[in-house]
């Protein structure tokens, strides 16, 4: 009896450990019903809960708001619909940043009439109880694509705007601290143009990332812009071929007032697409870009070294998350194997990603496409310990080695780190004690350079008894020779 009550514990205990890596590695959920349900918001909401901003698919084709609180596993915890505002696309639920004076603010496009859609403000307080909301807009197409605080405790919001010509422009709107509008200004020419983002710099003056569309053969080009405070342009740069920014969190303010922002590039022929990231100074004077070949930029943040953390798409369709060290060459790579696992999901290609990331863990938000009996989109929950046990700067999370701060790749799964591994692409060898290029395990004398084969002794053993031989023969010959003289 004791013999198996022994086995049964240390098997709970094996579960146990199994469970909590599993934990720590990645935690998966996602939410939606039967039809197609987005998201791509996350904001911290409390130290452990975070706020999730999403759609939700109503009596078909209206799509709704729809705010979930989840805690630090993505359980639900409380969910609030927002009914009363039908929403332009399913997949725009627009932005939304935490409120200078406590609360949120969420900025998104809402249905009119035969194809028009006006800009909705919407301010919520910590209860998640509406506060005051606002609609702006005319007989045409306004949209809400970016919010931000500004210094003053206002916001800054971005857009377009289209007018009767049927061509759009970038929108830029500065709003107070309770949603008064103090301008509202628009940018562009004859083509399609957009506005995907606005951030303040240290100086006061914004940021503004946007599109232009050639309204002939469709391609885009990255727009740039500095405006003063007042909206004032200073100056704008245009990035020219088929580009588009990242898609969430395109931008980056470093706390020198440089700004780092990332864009993709897809090639004349539409087989790849290619991720920029480009830095500037207030001037408009680039500093330094990088090309990440073979991936599509989704958002940036910054790590606690100086690097930067950003989320791309591969070629095959996969999220991967790239750490950068401050020289922007790539650190480490990692990817969703719970997603890749689920037998459900398709192309993960989200319409946006968005992460809440501190020194312990990664939290993100995305769509994802579903394929079970019908294609449906889910918003989708992942989590990630980037705790780093041993202070490599590799975490936990891809470290082969967590508790070794000389080791944390293994290339050839052998069980001895790249570092510490003479063999790192050979699972059978890891080891050559004599340095004569064969592994102790294949060399039949490991401690003697140049002898590392049966054949090679084999090789030795008969010269050295040719040697033997032709020696007694020598000696027997001397021998007789002598006999006859004397």
């Amino acid at each position: 009896m004791g013999k198996y009550l022994i086995i049964i514990i240390t098997i709970i205990i094996a579960l146990t450990i199994s469970a909590v890596v599993t934990g720590n590695e990645s935690t998966l959920r996602t939410y939606g019903n039967d039809g197609l349900d987005s998201g791509g918001i996350i904001i911290e909401y409390s130290h452990t809960q975070y706020l999730i901003l999403g759609t939700y698919e109503g009596n078909q084709p209206d799509h709704f708001l729809i705010i979930r609180i989840v805690d630090i596993n993505g359980q639900v915890i409380e969910s609030i619909q927002f009914p009363e505002y039908s929403l332009f696309y399913y997949e725009n639920f627009g932005h939304c940043i935490e409120a200078s004076d406590g609360g949120f603010l969420i900025v998104t496009s809402i249905f009119v009439d035969k194809g028009d859609s006006d800009l909705l403000v919407l301010k919520i307080d910590d209860s998640l109880n509406e506060e005051w909301n606002f609609t702006f807009g005319g007989p045409f197409i306004e949209t809400g694509h970016y919010v931000s605080a500004i210094d003053d405790g206002g916001y800054i919001i971005t857009g377009k705007r289209r007018d009767a010509n049927e061509s759009s422009d970038l929108w830029l709107l500065r709003l107070t601290q309770n949603g008064t509008i103090l301008w509202n200004k628009t940018f562009g020419d004859s083509e399609d143009n957009e506005g995907l983002f606005a951030k303040q710099a240290p100086s006061g003056n914004i940021v503004v990332g946007g599109l232009i569309k050639d309204t002939v053969d469709y391609t885009t080009q990255a727009w740039l812009l500095l405006v003063d405070i007042d909206g004032v342009e200073k100056w704008n740069k245009t990035y020219r071929g088929r580009i588009s920014w990242a898609n969430s969190n395109p931008i980056l303010i470093q706390p020198n007032g440089t700004f780092v922002l990332s864009f993709s590039h897809e090639t004349k022929d539409n087989n790849y697409r290619s991720s920029w990231l480009l830095q500037f100074n207030e001037n408009g004077s680039e500093i330094k870009k990088e090309n990440l070949h073979h991936y599509e930029g989704l958002s940036i943040y910054a790590s606690d070294d100086e690097g930067i953390l950003t989320f791309v798409l591969s070629r095959s369709g996969d999220i991967l998350l790239l750490k950068l060290n401050e020289k922007w060459n790539i650190e480490w790579t990692w990817s969703s194997e719970l997603i890749k696992q689920d037998k459900r999901f398709g192309f993960g290609a989200p319409n946006q990603l968005d992460a809440e990331i501190s020194s312990e863990s990664i939290i993100y938000v995305q769509t994802l496409d579903i394929f079970d009996n019908d294609w449906t989109t889910d918003i989708a929950f992942i989590s990630l310990s980037i705790l780093d046990d041993d202070k490599d700067s590799y975490p936990n999370l891809i470290d082969r080695f967590p508790n070794n701060p000389r080791e944390w790749n293994d290339t050839d799964n052998d069980g001895v780190g790249d570092n510490g591994d003479e063999f790192p692409n050979d699972p059978s060898e890891w080891k050559d004690s004599d340095n004569d290029g064969v592994g102790d395990n294949d060399d039949i004398l490991p401690n003697v350079k140049h002898i590392h084969s049966q054949w090679q002794i084999i090789v030795i053993l008969m010269l050295i008894l040719i040697s033997i031989i032709c020696t007694y023969l020598y000696r027997k010959r001397i021998r007789r020779k002598n006999k006859r003289y004397f």
